[in-house]
């Protein structure tokens, strides 16, 4: 499997409509969440005991939904991948993708993939098909850089293509507000591992403050969209490869049947069903299974497990859904996958229970 890097031709005029897509990575505790909310023109919501922040919009009111979960400290509150769309947001159509803990909570051998990192990094992929425009690696300026970051870094670039992906990367540095020096001085000033990454993104950075006045904040998003635009050839290219080929095709044959199932405008179902993954409900569980085999047999995730072949799926046929079984769900799959490995699924010897 290789990955390329896509030129879009679409009819003038039709790029914005599309939507911009994000995706936002980096160590908990970085403020991915709030560059989300920030970007979708959102506050960060009180976080409640259930994790939820209010109520559920209908299909036509994504941009009623409010903001992605915030953490406090150094807790990550964002556990699953999340979807957020906005169609005013700063006068463009965005649609942003924030990831959980998982670039820090991995194995450090990145030998090993735990069933909720594997689900995740599923979701990632398939929440920003056909491919993001932009990913936003977020680092906060107010404690030292680490290597458990530096980790998270090059997880990302192992997830995707070095090459390809560089050209779609934005640093964005939080709490800027706290430097005794301009953000040039202190770059002067940061760990060599840094300095590669800034080197990587060829100096593709912003720096945005939470507790930016109303002068300020947008001076600084319009920054950060900018360089957006600069990556993407203003929404004309994105990162893709053929997993993410192989997921938009389900995700739009699933999108099709819910327009006509439930009469609904192509941007509706494409958000209630990239919402439905993002929350794992019963309702996808058949869309993201067919998603988890796509992302168990690629060549990217046989690189993240340490291990030159990928997972064996040419026993697909004697691979058992069995539907009706208490607990489950796609979670619980990826578990199954992950814990029992490459050798029992080329077998033929798993069962993923689905409820």
């Amino acid at each position: 499997m290789g990955n390329i890097f896509t030129k879009q031709e679409p009819e003038e005029g039709t790029v914005r409509n599309e939507g911009t897509r994000v995706i936002i990575v980096g160590k908990t505790g970085n403020g991915k969440s709030t560059v989300g909310n920030i970007l979708l023109q959102r506050e960060d919501p009180p976080a409640q005991k259930d994790g939820n922040t209010g109520a559920r919009p209908s299909d036509s009111q994504r941009d009623d939904e409010g903001g992605f979960s915030v953490g406090h400290l150094m807790t990550s509150h964002t556990q699953t991948c999340d979807y957020r769309e906005s169609t005013n947001a700063w006068d463009r159509h965005l649609k942003v993708v924030d990831t959980p803990g998982l670039f820090d909570t991995r194995d450090k051998s990145g030998k090993t993939l735990s069933g909720k990192t594997l689900y995740e990094l599923t979701s990632v992929l398939s929440l920003s098909t056909p491919g993001p425009h932009a990913i936003l690696f977020v680092i906060r300026l107010d404690v030292r850089f680490t290597p458990e970051e530096n980790d998270a870094f090059e997880l990302m670039m192992k997830m995707f293509e070095k090459d390809k992906v560089k050209q779609h990367l934005v640093l964005v540095f939080t709490r800027g507000e706290n430097l005794p020096c301009s953000i040039e001085q202190f770059l002067e000033t940061v760990p060599e591992s840094l300095k590669e990454i800034l080197d990587i993104v060829n100096d593709n950075y912003v720096v945005i403050n939470k507790t930016s006045d109303e002068s300020t904040r947008p001076r600084q998003v319009r920054q950060l969209l900018e360089k957006i635009d600069r990556v993407s050839n203003n929404g004309q290219d994105f990162y893709v490869n053929e997993d993410m080929k192989k997921m938009e095709a389900h995700i739009g044959a699933e999108i099709e049947k819910m327009m006509k199932q439930k009469q609904l405008t192509y941007q509706q179902a494409e958000y209630q069903s990239k919402k439905a993954i993002a929350q794992d409900k019963k309702s996808s569980w058949e869309l993201q299974w067919k998603l988890l085999l796509i992302a168990v047999s690629s060549a990217a995730f046989g690189v993240l497990i340490g291990s030159a072949a990928t997972f064996a799926l040419s026993a697909l046929p004697a691979v058992e859904i069995l539907e009706g079984v208490a607990g489950g769900g796609l979670y619980q799959a990826t578990s199954i996958l992950s814990t029992l490995g490459p050798n029992a699924i080329a077998l033929g010897k798993v069962k993923c229970v689905i409820q």
